[in-house]
């Protein structure tokens, strides 16, 4: 998987889990007046594949940061492919000059 199909994935990821919860609070909220008892059920529900979410979001960060360092390795931005080169602020990091990204050596985008 490249860098930008796994950022891609990992953004989708969180709004799809966000949408998620929110429709079950809704549902949650309706059943309350219905069925009490289903209303809690749908909150259990919710909270197990919240951590679900919280372990496919890992795994989506970590495939991201492979990919990320894949790419550094070869000495091309994650995000644009252009040639990328160590900051003199911070050495550690790398930095494209065509669309102004940083990363660190773990691969992760840094402000």
């Amino acid at each position: 998987m490249d860098y930008q199909t796994a950022h891609t994935k990992l953004e989708h990821h969180q709004l799809a889990v966000i949408g998620a919860l929110i429709v079950a609070f809704f549902i949650a909220f309706a059943l309350m007046f219905i069925h009490p008892t289903a209303s809690l059920a749908v909150f259990a529900i919710a909270l197990i594949g919240l951590f679900a979410a919280l372990f496919v979001g890992m795994g989506l960060r970590r495939a991201e940061r492979i990919a990320a360092r894949s790419e550094l390795a070869h000495q091309a931005c994650p995000k644009c492919g252009a040639k990328v080169e160590h900051d003199a602020d911070r050495p550690e990091d790398w930095h494209c000059g065509d669309c102004g990204a940083f990363f660190s050596p773990a691969g992760s985008e840094v402000a």
